[in-house]
């Protein structure tokens, strides 16, 4: 009975998936010029239970490993790199208590997500310290705003960091988007990633009770503590991937459309150019790929280890992901540019939007400049050094 329950949950599962897939496929170009908030994306996710897959099976949700969830993102983000984005960062949010979180708090937040089908955001951008957070009686009172809150419309729960004004420590805060003087902007309308609502957030004299407050710091920078920062690097490198393998299937289908199905060169000169061209796109796209799958294994097994992950485990990881984030990054905006150069001057109609790939890497890879990676990998190569864990590395 069990065995017919899970085969059918499977089923369930991917029917749901394949169903968001083809309503991502229809309109892709479309959406991304008109922008702001995927609502039909939104709503497939919620109701195909997709929300609750990185949640303990015991607490109501799917038990899935990163693995499995990382080949969700990658089969979405071929076809949306913004849905990708956020259904990705909502997974990233739910780390968050399990990190950070003491006694039965991750429990309490995960089982309340997998009953109510909530959508995370991601509000902490560390970067922008505006937040203040003072005592008010028995409680707390949120004050100021955040800047590049991805998937903030429309969201139900929304974690943000906020300085504590007293002291001057950095804290993480977990509240209901829904919570009185919490004001999510509509205002996110840049190149790339358009419809990830990675706008502004404001809070205004929010309420915050104690047990919506996680201290970080006062862990101790202990290896497991700042794992979250390697789940999210190794995530972008994801998105990268998967933009690239999306831009050269388009690449392939538009070269076809043109050409005919088998690209009615024949062998002469055109054949052999096209076939070399494509070549170069898709053996970096290989490297950069098997790159990615070395450093998701090793990321694995340092969530896996928990409180016991060594400071050299984690530093090896680190320098594993950089090295994935530079050949994803890369890869994936030389295949958005490149492609044109494969399908002609007629594909760079506006309708079509295949530029949205290109505009889609280039702004993630603006999220924290690879320079800084290189500067990493290189001290690693010359000194032996890892990189000083911190949220971006």
């Amino acid at each position: 009975m069990a065995e017919g329950t899970a085969a059918a949950a499977a089923v369930s599962l991917e029917a749901a998936v394949a169903d968001l897939c083809d309503h991502l496929t229809d309109d892709a170009a479309a959406r991304d010029r008109l922008g702001g908030v995927p609502l039909g994306a939104r709503q497939r996710i919620r109701q195909g239970g997709l929300l609750s897959l990185s949640i303990p099976v015991p607490w109501g949700g799917g038990g899935w490993s990163w693995s499995r969830l990382s080949s969700l993102v990658r089969r979405i983000a071929r076809l949306d790199s913004s849905v990708a984005h956020l259904l990705s960062y909502h997974y990233l949010g739910l780390t968050i208590p399990v990190i950070f979180g003491e006694g039965d708090l991750a429990e309490t937040h995960l089982r309340a997500t997998a009953a109510g089908h909530l959508f995370w955001c991601n509000a902490l951008n560390p970067l922008d310290r505006r937040s203040r957070l003072r005592r008010d009686g028995d409680g707390w009172r949120l004050e100021g705003s955040k800047s590049f809150c991805s998937g903030s419309v429309d969201s139900d729960v929304i974690p943000t960091t906020a300085i504590l004004e007293d002291t001057g420590e950095v804290v993480i805060v977990i509240l209901p988007t829904a919570s009185a003087g919490v004001k999510v902007i509509d205002d996110w309308d840049n190149i790339g990633q358009r419809q990830t609502s990675s706008g502004t957030v404001q809070f205004e004299q929010v309420a915050v009770r104690s047990d919506q407050i996680l201290f970080p710091v006062r862990q101790g920078a202990t290896p497991f503590s700042t794992i979250r920062t390697l789940l999210a690097q190794l995530n972008l490198a994801n998105l990268y991937l998967g933009l690239a393998e999306g831009a050269l299937k388009e690449a392939c289908e538009r070269f076809h459309e043109r050409h005919g199905p088998s690209g009615g060169l024949g062998d002469g000169t055109g054949a052999v150019l096209a076939r070399d061209r494509f070549a170069r796109l898709w053996v970096p796209l290989q490297a950069a790929d098997a790159h990615y799958e070395r450093s998701l294994v090793r990321l694995e097994h340092c969530w896996n280890l928990g409180r016991g992950l060594t400071p050299v485990e984690r530093g090896d990881c680190a320098i594993a992901i950089a090295v994935t984030k530079v050949l994803a990054s890369e890869v994936a905006l030389a295949v958005g540019s490149a492609l044109f150069d494969r399908v002609g001057a007629r594909y760079t109609h506006a309708a079509l939007g295949l530029d949205r790939y290109w505009r889609n890497a280039r702004t993630l890879s603006l999220h924290d400049p690879l320079d800084v990676k290189l500067q990493e990998i290189g001290d690693h190569v010359l000194n032996g050094q890892h990189p000083r864990p911190d949220f971006y590395s």
